[in-house]
């Protein structure tokens, strides 16, 4: 005979994060409460561990919140893995202090499943010590391990994370027939994708400064440097109503007025999806924040759609350009071009956004990417009067430039360690050290003068 799902306890970790550095820009385990959410309406009990909260009672009072809820992690320095031994920079792993995690263990009932999830592929270090921990307290209890490291590095995961399973992908069906198999329970509600998913389990959380929201999963384009499509086979859109009800539940729930638009392809199908959020908004007079940090389509934004951006409350935008080399651009994908870029910043700042608003994202280090091209890109920016947000390339397992930097790195790449922006820095034949810092540089003091002007304007 079966066992209630009642009397079933799901322990929801999200990890310590370990790297040369971290920040909070809207950072929370969506995926995980997507997950807690599907387990709690099938009857499970569930609880979280948020290893990444700043808002946690063990490290609050040390924090400091920007307007917008960012900030920096509360962090301490471990010893550099071999693979970093010649990066002359700090390594660290944020998060809440490894008394206050087991504090929180300690307080609990003993659970029966622990999922942990996982997020960039080179912060496996930090995943892989909470799950020792974990293990060390609940050494007979099931783990799984899932997230974008499970997913993308499955074979190097089963090695080394010392989960009991490690689920690839994001198939809820798959995963609640696990749960149910381990718990010897039988759940009846799998929904298939995240059009049909409850709002995601954020009631764990007593304070939220922010809000991230999903109102698709995947993405129609196929970038060269881009994992999406690995992750998420499937580009699935909500409904508008139900993304509406989420964000209006969010606002009265929490208090939040500033939500992170995390969709890899948020204008797509703009009229359908977004429209008649942003309309219902704008008719309630609501003020809120939506911020872009995945970056938006340049070829969507047309004149219309800026305008309701810009009276919807949107802020902090972001603009995937990567490079202003035609050919490469087409050679990464095609899913932007430079005239597109040019007409988009055009048209927000029409429609009434200040240039401090507008970021466009720049990547350096992108296979085939010379010096020449990447200042050539950042000269471009900064002739439209609008901010540049300079990035690492780094090689993402599941793409096509991951394979191309096989040939470079040869089978060390294979290790998430050397899949780090942070390694991919110092590696010498892509773009030097000194040609990286000077790009940053230049970076950097455009932006500072595009500010001190605006600020002169006033």
């Amino acid at each position: 005979m079966s066992r209630n799902t009642s009397d079933v306890n799901i322990l929801l970790v999200n990890p310590w994060i370990s790297d040369f550095k971290a920040y909070d820009f809207w950072i929370k385990p969506v995926g995980l409460l997507y997950v807690g959410a599907v387990l709690e309406q099938n009857g499970y009990k569930t609880r979280l561990i948020d290893c990444m909260d700043r808002r946690h009672p063990s490290v609050a009072e040390k924090m400091r919140f920007k307007q917008d809820g960012t900030g920096k992690f509360v962090s301490r320095e471990l010893p550099k893995p071999e693979a970093y031994r010649n990066i002359p920079r700090k390594y660290k792993i944020y998060g809440i202090p490894v008394e206050a995690f087991m504090a929180e263990l300690d307080s609990m009932p003993e659970p029966d499943v622990i999922l942990v999830t996982s997020i960039m592929t080179y912060w496996y270090p930090g995943a892989h010590e909470t799950i020792k921990v974990l293990k060390e307290r609940f050494p007979t209890k099931p783990l799984l391990l899932g997230g974008i490291y499970a997913t993308l590095c499955k074979d190097f995961a089963e090695k080394n994370s010392g989960a009991d399973i490690v689920f690839e992908g994001s198939d809820m069906i798959r995963l609640m027939d696990i749960i149910g198999a381990l718990t010897d329970t039988m759940p009846g509600f799998k929904p298939a994708f995240i059009d049909n998913y409850p709002h995601p389990a954020f009631h764990h959380y007593k304070k939220l400064d922010y809000y991230p929201i999903l109102t698709s999963r995947g993405c129609p384009f196929r970038c060269s440097y881009c994992a999406s499509a690995k992750l998420y086979p499937v580009f699935i859109q909500r409904n508008s109503d139900d993304i509406l009800s989420e964000i209006l539940e969010a606002h009265e729930n929490f208090g939040v007025t500033g939500f992170a638009l995390y969709d890899d392809a948020l204008l797509v199908d703009f009229k359908r999806r977004l429209l008649p959020v942003l309309q219902e908004i704008i008719r309630r007079k609501l003020k809120f924040h939506f911020y872009t940090p995945n970056g938006l389509h340049a070829r969507y934004i047309t004149p219309e759609v800026a305008e309701i951006m810009f009276k919807s409350g949107f802020d902090h935008l972001r603009v995937s350009l990567e490079s202003s080399d035609e050919s490469l651009l087409k050679d990464t994908g095609g899913k932007v071009t430079v005239g597109e870029t040019a007409g988009a910043v055009k048209n927000l700042l029409n429609a009434g956004f200040n240039p401090e608003q507008i970021g466009i994202y720049l990547m350096m280090g992108i296979p085939g990417q010379s010096l020449e091209d990447c200042r050539k890109a950042l000269d471009f920016v900064k002739n439209m009067g609008v901010q540049i947000r300079l990035s690492d390339f780094s090689p993402v397992p599941g793409t096509a430039d991951f394979e191309k930097m096989k040939q470079i790195y040869g089978e060390i790449i294979e290790d998430p360690l050397y899949q780090n922006n942070a390694f991919h820095h110092f590696v010498p034949g892509i773009l030097s050290l000194e040609d990286k810092e000077s790009l940053r540089r230049y970076a950097f003091d455009t932006n500072r003068s595009l500010l001190t002007s605006l600020d002169n304007d006033e």
